[in-house]
């Protein structure tokens, strides 16, 4: 028998225990023992209320299942943020009804929200379910919810999924890759992905370029290759004379 411990009542499993083996010894119970019994339970029961229980849960387990509408990712007692139950209408966070934290301490992106009621655990712009699911990516590419930049290459998971660079490839990302000068002007030729259009950004310092850089020009990505559709694209700032930085921005309708 598991015992459940209580603040004031430390042996009640063991009276239970007790109680109901002098029952079934007797083989028979009789109108007051019933009512006696129901006194007793029902002490019980006020005294369960009013004190703190100490509580047992299972090790680690779970699962994962999937069709063509729902997926559903299962978990109990996982040692990191409980699993999600989604479907084409609602979202269910898992873990016992939220009633309690199995980790409190537990905040990866230390945000001040524990990663248990977190819907966003790495505060990367992509939700955890968006990230187990990949469903932010095109092709679909599951990413890791722990980790603002799974890759490493220095653009977050959500950056890529917006500018349609592979989040898993440190070598695809959305950056200047060559910078050329003539008589006609600055060329800038960066990354891109296939029909994506980008702004081409300039300012005179990196400062003016961070807080009120010019807009040069929308450039709109050609075709491009394999599953992601990689490119290059190019533009020119023919009025360039100094020094000048420069900046590549998705440009979003």
């Amino acid at each position: 028998m598991t015992s459940i411990r209580l603040a004031r009542n430390k042996v009640v499993d063991i009276q239970l225990w007790t109680l109901w083996r002098f029952i079934l010894n007797c083989g028979q119970v009789n109108t007051g023992f019933c009512g006696i019994l129901g006194c007793f339970l029902g002490v019980l029961s006020i005294a369960h209320a009013q004190n703190t229980e100490t509580v047992r849960v299972l090790d680690s387990c779970g699962g994962w299942s999937s069709n063509s509408v729902c997926t559903s990712i299962i978990a109990a007692c996982q040692p990191c943020p409980i699993g999600v139950i989604s479907g084409a209408t609602h979202v269910s966070r898992g873990g016992f009804l939220e009633s309690f934290l199995l980790y409190p301490a537990m905040d990866n992106d230390g945000d001040g929200i524990v990663d248990e009621n977190d819907p966003d655990d790495d505060n990367d712009g992509l939700t955890d379910i968006q990230e187990i699911e990949g469903i932010a990516c095109d092709p679909v590419t599951p990413t890791n919810p722990f980790l603002r930049d799974s890759d490493g290459d220095g653009m977050s998971d959500s950056v890529e999924a917006l500018s349609g660079t592979d989040p898993l490839d440190a070598q695809s990302s959305l950056k200047i890759v060559l910078l050329t000068k003539d008589l006609s002007g600055f060329h800038v030729t960066w990354k891109s992905r296939e029909g994506r259009k980008y702004d081409l950004l300039r300012g005179v310092s990196l400062e003016v370029l961070s807080a009120s850089p010019e807009l040069l020009t929308t450039v709109t990505a050609g075709s491009g290759s394999g599953v992601w559709h990689e490119t290059q694209s190019t533009a020119t700032d023919p009025a360039a004379t100094g020094k000048a930085f420069y900046r590549i921005r998705i440009s979003i309708p």
